[in-house]
């Protein structure tokens, strides 16, 4: 939706970062499969860019949400 109807409300924003954050989660961790890892990475890369060039969704709901553990 973001992308293809140029959504602009901070509650989709904030939901693409939710979902972003969750399978990155999912993915990237010791018990994961190189190739879930490999995905998951992909997936934070596409959060990490979504990020910096957003200005759509609301920082101080959604990054409160981020582990402080992770790389």
């Amino acid at each position: 939706m973001i992308y293809v109807w140029n959504d602009k409300t901070a509650k989709m924003n904030n939901a693409l970062v939710h979902q972003y954050r969750e399978k990155v989660l999912q993915l990237c961790n010791p018990s994961s499969l190189a190739t879930e890892q490999v995905t998951g990475q992909n997936i934070r890369t596409k959060l990490i860019n979504f990020l910096e060039k957003s200005e759509y969704y609301t920082a101080e709901t959604v990054l409160s949400q981020f582990p402080f553990d992770s790389k």
